[in-house]
């Protein structure tokens, strides 16, 4: 049957997910680490070195393979998923495709059948003619835009990539991938057919051949930009996946393709790639940020994943020597007939993290094994104790197995050392491809000893302690304050005294020693430890953590002045207002009578306060625009520039500024243009 091409069940049964020989992955755990790890995959065999010159992974009917013909395997099957996944965005295009008018010179015989060309008229005229000529302009309609360029070269890129693929691969007529590549270049060619496209093809012919796609690109998205496309959704997907795919990023995304495209030869590299994964996820759960993007160099020796956090760098490098990634950490053991050549040794995942504050390195020893184990896997636990003795790595030791289990229910089992008497962690997690959810709880101490290395908490632990609904962007945002905030403060409580002292006595100068006095020492070391860190990150890093520092020192000052007195005999009052947003409302709706009991608290806590209210209700609407511009911005996961945490620190920071102001008006009672 041609389920054999693929290595599927020729029956046509679904495998039970328990049923895996030792040192292979199940069925549905190879599916589901395939589904997971697509883009990793599509990354992973770019470099031409992958492993497979002698796996027959097509099956029975494929055995004896080369390499290139394996790898056209893989080609096509990922040119079937991008041609489904283009499929989607050009039928939703063709259901309202752009076109643009044009003006056109014809020649009317013996009447004027259109609007009449003036200035070609008097030039002609006096023409000795049978019939008078008349030159007229028509206006029409015209399909070549440079967004429909754009459709006709993604269908021919896409159909040759096809035929290429197909024509090197060895996929049986009867292959379910052969059936799949008929109906997917049939439905190409029927869209190339369509008159609106015909137009376009000749034009993205010449693009192709003056290698000009990205002249191409930067018109489309210059009328997407101008709104000169009314159908701009699809459109707008087209050029961001086309660009990505010019970049040389997957043009498949995980979960595209239905089949699996490995024999289970290649189930202990598949097994390795998807630990990375899983643990770099997990990773950044318990970082509260978004997964990094795997950059194309991580075959070349960089690291695969990168997170750049306040405290330092840490990153993840698959398959690298020690000494590769740190020339500190060179091996102590040489071949005694040899002492030049020393006893090496290339780890699968090697975790390495450098502090900010003082430049220290620190790493981690991550060993995945694709065998299935009834107990602890002690001997790979002493394998990866002698990477860390051979490269000095004992003084605060930490490791990891991930090792493969069947098991379809119940909590995957996972073992955890310690050394006695010092610092050091090993742990041994059971992981199942097929249950991805339990598998990233189960990673998640190893998770834990990664942050670790930076003294970074498992910040979601602390944050996350109520269901948030999908569509409160607001509330996502305030777990994402308290995240960052959570990370400031693990910093401060790791960095040198030095440092935070040198930071507090710069602030204390420009904002005045009058006013730094009266601040809290939390609102202090939140400040300086901002401080330290926006002016010391890469230009190119992520400003998120100092940006929401500095605004949570005028935050603190609105709940311990007002918010929290206002509520402090009545807590219930202030069930709603979750959100410094709803802070700064509630407070001006109390600045502006509002009836409602938490309103009249606030209003009466202002009061006893001896607050002008015109000068607080300038100073909320000020806050207000804060936590619109530079606040909720940097809690929403995206990266924040070094421009915007310079702006935010001027409007913040500074003898005038939103943090001054605050400590007069709520603090001080003074009014904001005096300077203690």
């Amino acid at each position: 049957m041609s389920g054999a091409w693929l290595d599927l069940d020729t029956d046509g049964e679904t495998l039970d997910e328990t049923e895996a020989r030792g040192g292979a992955l199940s069925a549905v755990g190879r599916k589901a680490a395939i589904a997971a790890t697509l883009p990793l995959l599509g990354l992973y065999f770019t470099s031409g070195k992958q492993p497979l010159t002698v796996s027959p992974t097509l099956g029975k009917a494929a055995s004896g393979l080369l390499l290139h013909e394996l790898l056209a395997g893989l080609q096509l099957r990922v040119a079937l998923a991008a041609a489904a996944r283009l499929e989607i965005i050009l039928s939703r295009i063709s259901e309202r495709p752009t076109f643009r008018y044009q003006l056109t010179s014809l020649e009317s015989v013996g009447a004027i059948t259109g609007q009449l060309d003036v200035n070609r008229y008097t030039t002609s005229f006096g023409a000795v003619a049978e019939a008078p000529i008349y030159p007229v302009i028509h206006v029409e309609r015209a399909q070549e835009t440079a967004e429909n360029v754009l459709v006709a070269y993604a269908a021919l890129w896409l159909l040759r990539e096809l035929q290429s693929s197909y024509r090197s691969s060895v996929a049986p007529a009867t292959a379910p991938e052969a059936q799949e590549y008929g109906r997917r270049t049939r439905a190409l060619d029927e869209l190339l057919r369509l008159p609106w496209l015909a137009g376009c093809i000749r034009k993205a012919d010449e693009v192709k051949r003056r290698q000009d796609e990205h002249a191409l690109i930067a018109a489309a998205k210059s009328r997407l930009r101008r709104r000169e496309i009314a159908n701009a959704t699809p459109y707008r997907e087209l050029v961001d996946w086309i660009e990505r795919s010019l970049e040389g990023q997957p043009a498949a995304e995980s979960g595209d393709l239905d089949w699996s495209f490995y024999g289970d030869r290649f189930d202990t590299k598949l097994f390795e790639l998807w630990c990375l994964h899983t643990l770099a996820q997990e990773v950044s759960r318990q970082l509260c940020v978004n997964m990094p993007t795997v950059h194309l160099s991580w075959r070349s020796g960089d690291a695969a994943y990168k997170w750049e956090r306040p405290a330092g760098t840490l990153t993840l490098h698959f398959q690298r020597s020690i000494s590769s990634i740190s020339s500190e950490h060179k091996p102590e053991w040489r071949r005694q007939e040899d002492n030049q050549r020393s006893l090496g040794g290339i780890p699968d995942i090697v975790a390495h993290a450098i502090k900010r504050s003082d430049g220290t390195e620190h790493m981690a020893i991550i060993d995945p094994k694709l065998r299935q184990r009834g107990g602890p896997p002690t001997e790979e636990l002493y394998k990866v104790l002698g990477y860390l003795s051979n490269h000095s790595l004992m003084s605060s030791p930490r490791g990891a197995i991930l090792y493969h289990t069947t098991a379809a229910e119940g909590e995957l089992p996972s073992y955890s050392y310690e050394r006695h008497g010092a610092s050091g962690a090993l742990h041994a997690v059971a992981l199942n491809p097929a249950r991805p959810i339990q598998s990233r709880s189960a990673v998640g101490p190893v998770a834990t000893m990664l942050l670790g290395l930076l003294d970074i908490p498992p910040l979601l632990a602390s944050v996350d302690k109520e269901p948030i609904a999908d569509n409160d962007s607001e509330a996502s945002a305030e777990v994402q304050v308290r995240a960052r905030s959570l990370e400031l403060q693990a910093l401060a409580a790791a960095m040198p005294k030095s440092l935070l002292d040198a930071s507090k006595r710069r602030l204390e100068t420009v904002i005045g020693k009058g006013r730094w006095t009266v601040l809290t020492s939390e609102i202090q070391t939140m400040l300086a430890t901002s401080e330290h860190v926006g002016f010391s990150l890469d230009p190119a890093a992520d400003f998120s953590g100092p940006v929401i520092g500095i605004c949570a020192s005028a935050e603190n000052i609105l709940h311990d002045y007002i918010f929290g007195p206002a509520i402090a005999h009545n807590t219930q009052l202030g069930n709603g207002c979750k959100t410094l947003g709803q802070v700064i409302h509630a407070t001006l709706r109390a600045l502006n009578n509002g009836n409602e009991a938490l309103h009249q608290a606030i209003l009466a806590q202002l009061n006893r306060m001896n607050v002008v209210h015109s000068t607080a209700q300038q100073l909320m609407q000020d806050l207000a625009n804060m936590n619109r511009r530079y606040r909720i911005p940097a809690a929403h996961r995206d990266l924040v520039s070094e421009a915007t945490w310079q702006a935010a620190w001027n409007v913040l920071i500074g003898p005038t500024g939103l943090l001054a102001r605050a400590v007069d008006v709520l603090i001080l009672g003074t009014p904001p243009s005096a300077s203690p």
